[in-house]
C-alpha cells in the first residue's frame, strides 16, 4: 500500500522479545513487507521497564510524524489502559493508523 503521494507507508513495529515467542518481530515484519510498507522503527522489549521505554520512544516518533502506521502483534503490547489511551490520542492527533495482528483489526 502506498500513500497518496506514491511513497510507501512508513511503519513502526512494537513487539515483545521473549524466548517463548521469538517469532513475534518476524511476524510483524513479514506483515509489513507483504504490504510493501517501509519499517522505520522496530521497538522490542522484554521487561515492563523496557516496555515503558519503548512506548515513550514510539510516542516521540509519533509526535515527530516519523511513521504512518503503528503495527503490533497484540494490543497488550501497548501497556496499561492509561498507556493505550495516551497512544490512541497521540496517534489520532498525528494521523497515524494502527494494526493489531492478533485481533486482525486495522484501525483506519
Amino acid at each position: 500500500e502506498r500513500q497518496k503521494s506514491g511513497k510507501a507507508k512508513r511503519v513502526c513495529i512494537i513487539y515483545r522479545r521473549a524466548t517463548d515467542s521469538p517469532c513475534e518481530q518476524r511476524y510483524c515484519r513479514d506483515y509489513a513487507d507483504n504490504r510493501r510498507w517501509n519499517t522505520v522503527a522496530a521497538l522490542g522489549f522484554s521487561t515492563p521497564n523496557g516496555q515503558e521505554k519503548v512506548l515513550n520512544k514510539m510516542i516521540q516518533l509519533a509526535r515527530a510524524h516519523a511513521f504512518d502506521i503503528l503495527l503490533i502483534a497484540n494490543l497488550s503490547r501497548l501497556g496499561t489502559i492509561r498507556d493505550m489511551i495516551l497512544i490512541a490520542d497521540t496517534c489520532q492527533q498525528a494521523g497515524i493508523k494502527y494494526v493489531d495482528l492478533i485481533l486482525r483489526n486495522e484501525y483506519y
